[in-house]
C-alpha cells in the first residue's frame, strides 16, 4: 500500500498512487484508441477529443456516484470534502455512466458513427479500468475478504488502512492504544490516521497532532510509528481484489482488440462489452466486502451490473438488426468478394465475347 508513492524535489509536492495510475489509465487508453482508429481510417484526432471529454465526465460521474452512494459520510463535512479525490472515492460504474453520456453527446453532436468509436473505445475503457484498480491496491482502498495466510498472493493491509480500519470496527483486529485516537468533541473513537503515522507527514499541524498523542502516552512520535510498521498490527490476510480486477480488466482489453479487428457488424465489440465487464464485476463483488448490500439485497455494483448485462443484450440485438456498417461511418467497406476468371475454359469466352456484342 503506497497512497504516496514519493514527493518532488526542492517544491515537496505528493504524488499519489492512485491518480498517477488515473494518469497512465487516460494516456495509455487513450493513445491505443487512436492507433486502432488510425487502423481503420477513422479520425484519431476525433478520439483524443473523445478521451478528454470522457476523461472530464468519467471523473465527475465516478465522485457523484460514490458521493450519492456513501452520502452520510459527507453530511456536515463541508463542500470541499465533495471534491477531495486524493482518498479515492470514486466508483467505476459512475464514470462509466458519465462518461457514455457525454461521449455519445458529443458523438451525436459532431455527427459521427456512435457504433463505429464506441467499438474503438471499448478495448481502451477496460484497459483503463485495469490500470486503475491498481491505483486502487495502492491507495488501499477496494480490498477483498479475509482469507487463509497460507493463500500466496495473498496480503495484509497496514495499521489506519481501510481494511485495516474496518476489520478493527468489526472487532477482527485489535490496536494498542497509543494507535488509538478518541474525539474530545464526540468521544469517538478511531486509529490514528495513515497519513500521520508515514514519514509523509510534513505540515506543521499534522506533526503537533502526532506529537500531542505520543505525549497521551509518554512516548514520541517515532516510537507511534514504529509500533504502526508492527506485522501484528496488520490486518488480517485478505483477497487482493484489486488486482483481481486489475486482470480481468487487462484480459478483457485485448480479448475486445482482438475482436475488433475480426468483428462484421460495428457495434457488436461494445455490446460484449456491456456483457462481458458485468459478469466479471459480479464475481468480483463476491470477493470485496467494503460495499454494503443497500440496493435490492445486493451492493450498488451488482445491481447496476445486472441492468447492464440487459441493456448489452438489447444493444447487440439492435445491432444485429441494423446493417453491417453505420450510414455516419467513415471506415472503408469491406472490398467485395469477386468470382476467380476461369481462363482455362475457352468456351466460356466465347459466350462472353458475343454477350457483349
Amino acid at each position: 500500500m503506497f497512497p504516496t508513492l514519493f514527493h518532488l524535489p526542492i517544491i515537496g509536492l505528493p504524488i499519489h498512487g492512485y491518480g498517477l495510475m488515473l494518469m497512465i489509465a487516460f494516456l495509455g487508453g487513450t493513445w491505443w484508441a487512436a492507433r486502432r482508429a488510425a487502423k481503420v481510417k477513422a479520425d484519431p484526432d476525433f478520439v483524443i477529443n473523445l478521451g478528454f471529454t470522457a476523461l472530464i465526465a468519467s471523473i465527475i460521474g465516478a465522485r457523484l456516484f460514490f458521493v450519492i452512494h456513501y452520502w452520510e459520510r459527507f453530511e456536515g463535512r463541508g463542500v470541499r470534502e465533495l471534491f477531495n479525490l486524493t482518498s479515492g472515492g470514486m466508483e467505476f460504474y459512475g464514470g462509466f455512466i458519465g462518461a457514455f453520456i457525454a461521449t455519445v453527446g458529443y458523438i451525436a453532436w459532431k455527427k459521427n458513427s456512435i457504433r463505429l468509436y464506441a467499438d474503438i473505445v471499448a478495448p481502451s475503457i477496460m484497459f483503463g479500468m485495469g490500470a486503475a484498480r491498481i491505483g486502487c491496491f495502492l491507495n488501499g482502498c477496494c480490498w477483498g475478504a479475509p482469507c487463509h495466510h497460507e493463500l500466496p498472493w495473498s496480503v495484509q493491509f497496514p495499521v489506519a488502512s481501510p481494511a485495516q480500519y474496518s476489520q478493527w470496527e468489526d472487532r477482527l483486529s485489535t490496536l494498542p492504544a497509543e494507535l488509538i485516537v478518541v474525539s474530545r468533541h464526540s468521544g469517538m473513537a478511531y486509529p490514528v490516521p495513515r497519513d500521520l503515522l508515514t514519514s509523509g507527514a510534513r505540515d506543521d499541524e499534522s506533526l503537533r497532532f502526532l506529537k500531542a498523542q505520543a505525549n497521551q502516552f509518554h512516548t514520541t512520535p517515532e516510537e507511534l510509528r514504529r509500533q504502526a510498521r508492527r506485522d501484528v498490527f496488520r490486518s488480517l490476510p485478505v483477497h487482493p481484489a484489486q488486482l483481481y480486477a486489475s486482470v480481468s480488466g487487462f484480459v478483457l482489453a485485448f480479448l475486445l482488440n482482438a475482436v475488433f479487428h475480426r468483428r462484421i457488424r460495428q457495434g457488436a465489440v461494445f455490446g460484449l462489452l456491456l456483457v462481458l465487464y458485468p459478469v466479471s464485476r459480479l464475481m468480483e463483488e463476491v470477493i470485496r466486502i467494503d460495499n454494503p448490500q443497500d440496493v435490492a439485497g445486493m451492493t450498488a455494483s451488482q445491481f447496476v451490473s445486472l441492468l447492464l448485462i440487459v441493456a448489452g443484450i438489447v444493444w447487440l440485438i439492435a445491432v444485429h438488426r441494423m446493417p453491417l456498417r453505420s450510414p455516419y461511418a467513415t471506415e472503408p467497406a469491406p472490398a467485395p468478394i469477386s468470382e476467380p476468371k476461369d481462363t482455362h475454359n475457352p468456351h466460356k469466352k466465347k459466350k462472353a465475347s458475343r454477350s457483349k456484342r
